[in-house]
């Protein structure tokens, strides 16, 4: 056998080892001994509650430094303070255009100044309240519109996730007046090239979060088990510098389909010239967050065998490898919604299953 046949081969040999390796299924990730103990609930169902106890779903919360939660109800243009032990306090903000005044909320954020900025998209605009509810300021948002999540950068410069320009991450001057990067182009987190598939993008694009090296990490809505880590270089263009490996039980994230042949209804959608659809979620996220210096963690929805769906948390060291994943509820349609996981390791839920209410969850890990 002379040295090119044995040289072919090898090459040959290699090849099918590839390949018999890219085919086989990856493993499943370490179960982690992660609790997720209810420390306080607030709402109530009782005919006689007050009006602060009543919702019809919580949409957004924060919390302060001192443990203090700032709810958005829906269907309302004031925003609810209850206290560490959820005794409510006072609201402010009122619906209008005025100063302290807004229309829509579609996020809001505590900044480091202690300020809370709600953002308006009805009239793209972010208005800043004291941490005591009192007025400060009015912010224009420059051209972009609609924003799902603000956050803050070291240097005082924001965050801002939502479409434009066929791009979903953007970074402003500290006053709102400059866009001075957009990324995250569509076109690389769509699974299909359906126009429906990016309809849907548009108002649920996505999560980021911040990380103690000021690189920051987008997670898209429609998970395929990636998170995706951008850096600013020297000239302050943002670039995608690495991908962190997650876990999902599906390829595919979504199914949208006529409604009359949708197995569940998650998201309903309606297209003029085609009809109802329904969106049929299988795998999706539901925040991420930089919890301390070691620990990025990531909530997702994931669809099970039964067509049930599990609220799962997947936890990443300070490299991005996947430490293990825990299962905190299962539901049989996303009824329980992530809304904040603060820097105690507290996660704010939006809980819908009997009647609406915010419940706080203590994360806490456990060692065998």
């Amino acid at each position: 056998m002379n040295r090119i046949l044995i040289y072919n081969i090898f090459i040959l040999l290699l090849v099918f080892i590839f390949a018999v390796q890219c085919t086989q299924k990856s493993p499943e990730p370490n179960q982690m001994d992660i609790l997720f103990v209810e420390t306080l609930q607030i709402g109530s169902n009782e005919e006689d509650a007050p009006d602060h106890e009543i919702f019809r779903m919580v949409t957004h919360s924060v919390s302060d430094q001192r443990g203090w939660v700032y709810v958005m109800n829906a269907g309302e243009t004031s925003i609810r303070v209850y206290d560490e032990n959820g005794e409510y306090q006072f609201s402010f903000g009122s619906q209008g255009s005025g100063p302290g005044e807004f229309q829509t909320v579609s996020s809001f954020f505590i900044d480091s100044q202690n300020r809370l900025l709600i953002v308006d998209p009805s009239q793209a605009r972010v208005t800043a309240f004291s941490l005591t509810g009192d007025f400060l300021n009015t912010y224009e948002l420059p051209s972009i519109t609609r924003v799902n999540q603000i956050l803050e950068l070291a240097d005082g410069q924001f965050v801002l996730v939502g479409l434009h320009n066929n791009q979903l991450v953007h970074i402003t001057d500290t006053d709102f007046k400059e866009l001075k990067d957009g990324f995250v182009e569509i076109e690389n987190i769509l699974t299909t090239e359906g126009t429906k598939e990016r309809i849907l993008l548009q108002f649920s694009p996505g999560f980021v979060t911040v990380r103690p090296d000021q690189s920051i990490v987008f997670v898209p809505s429609l998970y395929k088990g990636e998170l995706l880590v951008y850096r600013a270089d020297s000239e302050g263009t943002w670039k995608l510098s690495e991908t962190i490996k997650g876990h999902t039980t599906h390829s595919e994230p979504a199914s949208i389909t006529p409604m009359d042949q949708a197995a569940r209804v998650d998201v309903p959608m309606v297209f003029p010239e085609e009809g109802r659809y329904a969106v049929q979620y299988h795998s999706f996220s539901q925040g991420v967050y930089q919890l301390d210096d070691r620990n990025l963690v990531h909530f997702s929805y994931q669809e099970s065998e039964e067509d049930s769906l599990m609220l799962m948390t997947e936890v990443f060291n300070v490299d991005g490898d996947l430490l293990g994943t825990s299962m905190i509820n299962q539901v049989n349609r996303i009824n329980l919604i992530v809304l904040n996981l603060d820097k105690r390791g507290n996660l704010y839920i939006s809980d819908n299953r009997d009647y609406p209410v915010l419940s706080r969850l203590k994360m806490q890990f456990h060692s065998n």
